[in-house]
């Protein structure tokens, strides 16, 4: 029986062989496993005004642990929302959508689309824990925005009772947290606060010391609630590799421009809101004056989680979280809520640069820097100007197509 013999390696081919080996299986080695995705905190207060805390200018010492938080974040002096009512504007937070397209204009009567991506439908299909903890009957399951949340806990409400409930900050905050100790990672959590909110009654020892200024004490006694919330927080291995984010969905009127609560005007009172962002390690603060939307909070918390971000309205702002720079881009602004209500004419409005205008029927255009009060209307100054802005709201309009009823 033949067989085939084998060729034989010399001693010096047979090391030259095992080098190649060797430097094969080196050069395929497995990648090094990919950086670890980090939680992500969101908190939204509600009616609460950005000239409230002081780390926005204001003297009345009502929000030191939001300010002792804002010198370890990027704090955006120039946020808007996109409309001051509580259910469509957390509709845009969650979504990086404007009302003109999720088309979620008012409160209570209208709830999100179901083909709308939200944040924690991305979350929970990337593998995160995901939770919310709200703290009004606006928000309710009901209205849609429990879509993606493995617990939306709005077990404050009681169906047997009429009308609005809430909840205050220490009952929601305690919720959120018990919820968080139970999660290995990564996990999505959304924190909700209504205490600013109509009828201002804060608890103890708030109510007495805030008593000639009831909205102030509602702002003081959530700041405080934050604080034990977030050391408690921070006491649980990993809390400094977390992203969060803290922004209000609106301000509140407080009388300006005759306005005492908010949902009517598109005013600076209610539009000009807060947005604080801390990114992972971060230990030194940071400001960006850019103009930018609470529609960019979605697309900012996608990137920054490192997850890919559906097409929306808004834009990432982690280039300027790392001390770049984007492009300008106008914001659109509306309230329909004096159409829906009462039946007085909508009203729509374009942020650029400066400078405000707003589509009624009186048109109005402020210079914001100049005139942050809105008390000098340029109309008939700059009509030209006024004209322009006009068209981005028109331009807009055609272009966006709603999708809701």
């Amino acid at each position: 029986m033949n067989r085939t013999r084998r060729p034989r390696l010399s001693r010096r081919a047979g090391a030259l062989f095992a080098a190649t080996v060797f430097l094969a299986a080196a050069s395929c080695k497995a990648p090094a496993p990919a950086a670890p995705r980090p939680s992500v905190l969101l908190v939204t207060l509600d009616t609460t005004r950005a000239d409230r805390l002081g780390c926005y200018g204001s003297a009345a010492g009502l929000t030191p642990f939001l300010d002792e938080f804002a010198g370890k974040s990027t704090l955006f002096s120039r946020c808007e929302s996109a409309v001051p009512l509580t259910l469509p504007s957390h509709v845009s937070i969650l979504s990086g959508a404007l009302p003109l397209r999720h088309g979620v204009r008012v409160n209570v009567e209208m709830g999100v689309p179901p083909a709308l991506p939200l944040l924690a439908d991305e979350f929970s299909r990337a593998g995160y824990r995901t939770g919310a903890f709200i703290s009004a009957s606006v928000l309710l399951k009901r209205y849609g925005l429990d879509r993606g949340f493995e617990t939306y806990d709005d077990s404050f409400y009681d169906t047997l009772k009429k009308g609005h409930q809430k909840a205050p900050a220490e009952h929601t905050l305690s919720r959120a947290l018990e919820w968080i100790r139970h999660q290995a990672g990564p996990w999505f959590c959304w924190v909700h606060l209504f205490d600013p909110h109509v009828p201002y009654a804060a608890p103890e020892p708030f109510g007495t010391r805030y008593k000639d200024r009831p909205y102030d004490g509602e702002i003081a006694y959530m700041d405080a609630q934050l604080r034990s919330f977030w050391e408690a927080l921070s006491a649980r291995p990993g809390s400094g590799d977390l992203v969060v984010v803290i922004c209000a969905d609106h301000g509140e009127g407080l009388g300006d421009h005759g306005e005492m609560d908010h949902g009517v005007f598109i005013y600076q009172s209610t539009m000009h809101v807060p947005l604080l962002i801390r990114t992972p390690g971060q230990a030194a603060g940071g400001r960006v004056d850019a103009l930018v939307g609470l529609v960019d909070v979605a697309p900012t918390v996608w990137e920054l989680a490192g997850l890919p971000a559906p097409a929306v309205d808004g834009r990432s702002l982690a280039p300027l979280l790392r001390g770049g720079s984007l492009p300008e881009r106008p914001l659109l602004l509306e309230s329909m809520d004096g159409l829906l209500t009462y039946g007085w004419a909508p009203l729509y409005g374009v942020a650029g640069g400066r400078e405000k205008y707003i589509l009624a029927p009186k048109a109005e255009l402020y210079d914001l820097a100049a005139d942050p009060a809105e008390r000098d209307n340029l109309v008939s100054a700059c009509p030209a100007r006024a004209l322009a802005l006009r068209g981005e709201i028109l331009a807009a309009q055609r272009t966006i197509r709603t999708a809701a009823p």
